[in-house]
């Protein structure tokens, strides 16, 4: 079906993907030179470098998550679309993705339209699909805009392509914003209990995850407690050849939201300060502004951050 595409556009994946269209964004700056062309993306970001994941490296992610029909996939920068198109076609499951590079889009749409089109029109094709195509929604904008925060974290898994700290600094923003990285984390706490999330880097902002609180609490002879963390992590690998810009093995990371002793399934964290005069009472994980909580709202006592980058 993919190769199909490519015929009817008369260019490779590679073809398209080396064009303005697709690399505009990038303004990779990193040896000195700044680009002519750069532009503001959003509020946070002047840079969107661009990275594929394989289908063979989709693949994975796929059964890293278990993803299945009964999930709703969500791709955090999607690209071309190509690994929303993959989950929605091979899954079934219901697929979103959201880009704020408008050129990337326009690609995404046009792969998506002629593989349905496709899809739907040639009886051989039809044939050969053994389950029904998931619907599949694109959206042009920024992580970082509240009218896309329901679209996001309604997901049930969630792929983040941060790869080489592009959603940290290199995203273009300042001391003065938040990174990227810790507008998904905020999402992250925001998706309900059971959603996994895969990313290409750690996120550092959500600190530490249950198994890592937990063994701070045992050294300092507490008890173990679901809400100390609202998440698991668990460092993994893709494999070889799995995305367009390394051919050796990538590593990522699996988020998964735990259940915690709120009925509403909102995320909190526990204290862990021993003094602290409401230690047996959980902060919300999110504050007002809708970022990640640093401190503990009785005593003050900052999160402890994660150790899990290396």
């Amino acid at each position: 079906l993919w190769k199909h595409v490519e015929t009817e556009l008369g260019a490779t994946t590679e073809e398209i993907e080396n064009g303005s269209l697709v690399r505009e964004a990038n303004n990779d700056d990193r040896t000195g030179t700044k680009s002519k062309s750069r532009r503001t993306l959003s509020s946070n970001q002047t840079r969107a470098q661009y990275g594929r994941i394989l289908f063979s490296g989709m693949q994975q992610i796929m059964n890293i998550t278990n993803l299945t029909r009964n999930d709703i996939f969500v791709d955090i920068g999607h690209g071309i679309g190509n690994a929303v198109i993959q989950a929605s076609f091979t899954v079934g499951c219901e697929a979103r993705g959201i880009e704020v590079v408008p050129e990337r889009c326009r690609v995404a749409e046009q792969f998506k339209e002629i593989m349905i089109e496709y899809s739907q029109n040639d009886l051989n094709i039809k044939e050969r699909m053994s389950r029904k195509v998931g619907n599949i929604e694109l959206r042009e904008g920024s992580l970082t805009d509240p009218r896309h925060e329901k679209f996001i974290t309604e997901a049930t898994v969630l792929l983040v392509n941060n790869a080489n700290e592009i959603f940290g600094t290199r995203s273009g923003g300042s001391v003065h914003h938040h990174s990227l990285d810790d507008h998904v984390g905020a999402l992250f706490a925001k998706t309900k209990p059971g959603t996994r999330m895969i990313t290409l880097d750690p996120i550092l902002s959500l600190g530490c995850d249950l198994a890592e609180e937990n063994q701070r609490r045992r050294n300092k002879g507490q008890d173990e407690n679901f809400d100390v963390s609202f998440f698991t992590c668990e460092k993994l690998s893709m494999g070889e050849d799995a995305v367009n810009w390394s051919y050796k093995e990538i590593t990522v990371w699996l988020y998964t939201r735990v259940k915690q002793s709120t009925g509403d399934g909102s995320a909190v964290f526990l204290c862990g300060n021993v003094k602290c005069p409401w230690r047996g009472n959980p902060s919300a994980a999110v504050r007002e502004d809708g970022f990640l909580r640093e401190e503990c709202v009785y005593c003050g006592m900052e999160r402890q951050m994660s150790t899990r980058r290396s």
